[in-house]
């Protein structure tokens, strides 16, 4: 962890983040592919397997494959210069590997999307855990959107539960950089 007390307050404040996108998949809609140039909907809205509230989205990879679905909406920003943004989400796995990534647009795109960073998990299995990301926002992006996937490698399938997701444009940080690393060395 990288940080710096910029007010000199001696307190190295945490970044504060402004929602832009949230969906705890309480209305059981969306996510059905509709505004995506590529993807799935989830498969279902799942009441059996929640972190909060009543619904989570259930996404299903059969075997060998991985499933991918994106929110039918596109959050439009407006940003002068690159801003930071986080965006997060609990996910309960019984696949092999998850990943939650970011798709942005600038005015114009016509393809699949201009820019995409990503999380990815290996082997998170049974248990809700929540991940993170922060990522800088270049200026002449002009939208977000999320996109889940649920990976189902080699000879295994999976359901891959998500809830609560969100996107949150982050400001105050006094931590500059943060870089987490597995045991063998390599970083997340």
């Amino acid at each position: 962890l990288s940080y710096s007390d910029m007010n000199n307050d001696g307190v190295v404040a945490p970044p504060q983040g402004s929602v832009v996108f949230s969906d705890g998949f309480e209305s059981a809609s969306g996510w059905d592919g509709s505004g995506a140039s590529w993807g799935h909907s989830v498969t279902e809205f799942d009441q059996d397997r929640v972190q909060e509230g009543s619904y989570s989205a259930r996404i299903y990879a059969p075997k060998g494959q991985s499933r991918v679905a994106h929110s039918n909406e596109w959050v439009s920003i407006s940003n002068s210069e690159p801003t930071e943004y986080r965006y997060s989400g609990w996910a309960y796995s019984e696949s092999p590997v998850i990943r939650l990534g970011l798709a942005m647009k600038e005015d114009g795109e016509t393809g699949y999307l201009t820019l995409f960073d990503d999380i990815r998990l290996y082997n998170p299995l049974n248990e809700w855990v929540y991940v993170e990301k922060y990522v800088t926002v270049p200026a002449h992006i002009t939208s977000l959107n999320l996109r889940l996937e649920c990976a189902a490698w080699g000879s295994k399938v999976g359901n891959v539960w998500w809830d609560d997701v969100k996107i949150e444009v982050v400001s105050g940080s006094e931590i500059v950089e943060e870089n987490n690393y597995y045991p063998f060395g390599l970083k997340h």
